[in-house]
């Protein structure tokens, strides 16, 4: 089966796992908070105009409903291209055998770069 990660549970990554469910891949989405923030309503919650479940929701919650998906709790530190590997604080995320990895151009950074990893 084909493995895609998705790293960082923003609006992008959240409309790229909700495209992807059900498309017969294994979608692993990895961000270091359980939850989405919808930051433009943050200043409400700050002045009491809203709560903050309003604006804040777990990603686990929205994940449940997308088939062939799962969530990893963890902070990506770096992404090890020879390996094919994604590198957390909570250990590392291979890609499966046989599969290959996209390497980046040569002005990557891993603060600039988003990648999903095919098989």
């Amino acid at each position: 089966m084909k493995r895609v990660v998705i790293v960082g549970m923003g609006f992008g990554g959240i409309r790229t796992a909700r495209e992807l469910a059900g498309q017969g891949l294994e979608v692993t989405l990895v961000d270091r908070n359980n939850y989405h923030l919808f930051q433009p309503l943050l200043y409400q919650v700050a002045t009491a105009g809203l709560e903050q479940e309003s604006i804040a929701y777990p990603i686990r919650a929205m994940s449940r409903h997308w088939h062939g998906t799962r969530f990893h709790l963890a902070e990506v530190s770096a992404i090890d291209f020879a390996k094919r590997q994604v590198l957390t604080n909570s250990g590392a995320i291979e890609a499966p055998p046989g599969s290959s990895l996209p390497v980046p151009s040569s002005n990557w950074s891993a603060t600039s770069w988003s990648r999903t990893i095919p098989n």
